[in-house]
């Protein structure tokens, strides 16, 4: 039986003190029940990437009024584990890492942060420390609360993992996804003439007919003709340097 979860935004503290006293689960969590045994599947709301830093490192950019920018940029992301921990010390540690990248790339608050974490605990601490009502279970409650002070009054340097984007678009244009490519195509049809253009201009001084142009760039005689003024024109120009020089 399958079921997708609706996470909720963040939690009261009523409702997470239920949680750690009483075993019942936060809104938003759905249990199915499987056949034949009636084994418990609880559903996780987010997958391995938790969240990233690459709005703060696009905000960060200067377009100079250009629609996009291209080259390497780097962002880190948030991961979660990929299992559940096996001591609830252990999972102290890796929550506060969590939570210190989450902060950091969403400026957070308090009550999201604790909500995050309750949910964090009920999906990655230690099994038997989630579902055993043991005198350590209800001091977690406060040992979160502790964790996320720490984080929200001095957060530490963000190491997540590293990505690589390869092109940033310019938050201020309002761009649909159409607007984009067209845009992106134009753009990279100017870089490949003007390459062209310079390959056309190289070969011109060493003396090659319109023909010959042809054959050498491997660019038709028709675009060869229809650019022929430019080719002059930057050759001049370029002649020109040289003889002031």
């Amino acid at each position: 039986m399958e079921s997708k979860i609706i996470s909720p935004d963040f939690n009261t503290k009523e409702e997470l003190y239920a949680l750690f006293t009483l075993g019942i689960n936060l809104p938003g969590i759905r249990i199915d029940y499987l056949e034949p045994n009636k084994r418990k599947i609880y559903h996780k709301p987010f997958g391995n990437v938790l969240t990233s830093n690459i709005n703060s490192v696009l905000y960060s950019q200067d377009f100079n009024g250009e629609p996009f920018l291209r080259g390497k940029f780097e962002y880190m992301q948030v991961l979660l584990p990929t299992k559940r921990t096996n001591s609830i010390n252990h999972f102290y540690r890796v929550l506060k890492g969590i939570l210190n990248g989450y902060h950091v790339c969403t400026k957070a608050n308090k009550d999201r942060l604790i909500s995050l974490a309750n949910e964090i605990y009920h999906y990655y601490a230690p099994l038997f420390h989630v579902y055993n009502m043991t005198e350590e279970r209800l001091e977690s409650f406060q040992k979160i609360e502790d964790i996320i002070d720490k984080v929200i009054a001095s957060p530490s340097i963000f190491k997540g993992r590293k990505k690589y984007e390869k092109i940033f678009w310019n938050p201020d244009y309002d761009l649909t996804p159409q607007e984009k490519t067209e845009i992106f195509n134009k753009e990279r049809g100017k870089s490949l003439v003007n390459k062209g253009l310079k390959t056309v201009i190289k070969l011109y001084t060493e003396g090659m007919t319109q023909k010959e142009l042809a054959e050498k760039s491997k660019l038709s005689l028709s675009t060869i003709k229809r650019r022929w003024k430019d080719v002059l024109e930057v050759y001049s120009q370029q002649k020109g340097y040289l003889i002031a020089a």
